[in-house]
């Protein structure tokens, strides 16, 4: 299938949900198609995920796909791995990413393929594909219009002899045995080339796919081998390598506006087999998109955008202990995930994270003396007050 071609008529099949507005999600809530087929966890940040091949429902109302050459086989455990991701996000950034979900098994439906054989011509199925690609649009819209640009990440799983990340953008394996990466026709060809085109540290199609700060590099650097990457440029001849399908032409750059895409097939050992891999990946995936995130798109990285301003509401504005030490708590419990920003008497930022609990912790690096301490929740700033690191 000419995925490209396809492209250009799939758009007009494309059209806004009926039953929300996208103004109407709020970050870090699922919502459902028709029958739950389909899940879309709403974001905040310029990050989409997408788990088109992790669902298990096999439902007697949709018949079991039947296609020349179609693939069925589940891909295990992406489901658990993609939720793990945008915890990991949340926990890191503050910021929950877009995910999109679907339930159904592959022999049901096949998210990352044309309708035609996506569905096999299942009046439900295609249902439910329509609602797949249309979660995907709302995150999409909501990136372009907070953000003007972002990453779509099509989440899915290998069984490879070979334990590593396949990351694919669109080239084949012998396009990326070339030394060269930059010339404007492999630009061309890649789910990258807005990025290529356009990034803060003027970085070069070769090393945005496989430099020192690539994303299959940054991987390698945390325990998950990836290729391409600084460290295993390029599969060898014979090895088995997806380089993406259907969703990264659908919804990255390759055909033009600047969300970038690329599918990422996982290692089963390692990655997906428990729970504690997948939190450790889901860490390492999260530390490395914030990284790249802020090296190449945006230079004040992490920050969420709400879908509407919340009133400052009046607190009182004690912390406790203070004098501090190495910790301090809030006056409040937190619903969601808290910034904090602390300045010197000078006004220069010394300290800054997040933290989902009321207590803001390590901060022994800071030097004894006086600062003041800004608040904030959902990008609304909550209170400000001084305090002083006194340790006895």
């Amino acid at each position: 299938m000419n995925y490209k071609l396809y492209l250009s008529i799939c758009y007009f099949f494309i059209f806004s949900l009926s039953a929300k507005s996208q103004n109407s999600f709020i970050a870090g809530k699922s919502y459902f198609s028709e029958s739950d087929y389909i899940e879309y966890i709403a974001g905040n940040s310029p990050f989409i995920i997408s788990v088109p091949h992790g669902g298990s429902l096999k439902p007697s109302e949709i018949p079991d796909r039947n296609c020349t050459n179609c693939v069925y086989v589940m891909d295990t455990n992406t489901q658990e791995l993609g939720r793990a991701i945008g915890e990991a996000v949340f926990r890191q950034w503050g910021c929950y990413p877009h995910i999109i979900i679907n339930r159904l098994h592959r022999i049901k439906l096949d998210a990352n393929r044309d309708k035609p054989e996506a569905t096999d011509g299942n009046f439900l199925a295609e249902k439910a594909w329509d609602a797949y690609q249309k979660y995907v649009d709302v995150a999409k819209n909501d990136v372009n219009k907070n953000y003007g640009k972002g990453i779509f990440l099509d989440l899915h799983g290998h069984g490879h002899d070979i334990q590593r990340l396949e990351l694919g953008y669109l080239l084949t394996a012998s396009e990326l045995e070339k030394s060269d990466l930059n010339t404007q026709n492999t630009i061309n060809e890649s789910s990258f080339k807005s990025l290529a085109t356009s990034n803060l540290a003027k970085e070069k199609h070769n090393n945005l796919l496989r430099g020192d700060f690539a994303i299959g590099t940054l991987l390698s650097q945390k325990g998950f081998p990836a290729v391409p990457s600084k460290q295993d440029l390029f599969p060898a001849i014979g090895d088995p390598y997806f380089n993406g399908g259907f969703n990264t032409v659908r919804n990255g750059s390759v055909n033009g506006g600047s969300i970038d895409a690329l599918q990422i097939e996982t290692n089963y050992t390692g990655v997906r087999d428990n729970a504690s891999n997948r939190k450790r990946f889901g860490d390492s995936l999260a530390t490395t998109m914030k990284i790249f995130f802020q090296k190449y798109y945006f230079p004040n990285f992490p920050f969420c955008k709400t879908n509407a301003l919340q009133e400052n509401t009046t607190i009182e504005t004690s912390v406790n202990p203070n004098p501090f030490c190495d910790h301090i708590d809030l006056p409040f419990e937190p619903t969601t995930a808290i910034e904090y920003n602390i300045f010197d008497l000078q006004g220069k930022l010394v300290s800054s994270g997040y933290t989902l609990t009321k207590t803001i912790q390590h901060l022994d690096t800071l030097a004894l003396g006086t600062y003041l301490l800004s608040v904030k929740e959902n990008g609304v700033q909550k209170f400000s007050t001084i305090i002083i690191r006194k340790c006895l």
